[in-house]
């Protein structure tokens, strides 16, 4: 456990859906607090059918990284709506699998 925590501590607001029967975390990012003023953004996608054996699906998205936003699956997609960066965003990206 503490290795998953280790690896994935920077992502306290990223994306996460099932699809496929694997589990997808989807950009993200760490909040900026006072041990750590400096907030952190993500948009790439990682994925794993184990939760221990992970898969970089895309180091660098075509959607900007952000924070807050919605990851969700519809016809077969993987959709990635509004979220944060500086501003509140009003965009809707989509992948077939996670890949570009």
């Amino acid at each position: 456990m503490r290795r998953w925590r280790m690896y994935w501590e920077e992502r306290h607001t990223a994306g996460y859906v099932i699809h496929k029967d694997r589990i997808y975390i989807v950009g993200g990012g760490r909040c900026d607090t006072p041990a750590s003023p400096n907030r952190v953004f993500f948009n790439n996608v990682w994925s794993s059918a184990d939760g221990v054996h992970w898969k970089l699906h895309t180091p660098v998205t075509t959607w900007d990284r952000q924070q807050c936003h919605v990851v969700a699956v519809f016809n077969n997609r993987h959709w990635v709506l509004e979220g944060w960066n500086s501003k509140n965003r009003s965009d809707v990206w989509y992948s077939e699998n996670g890949d570009q």
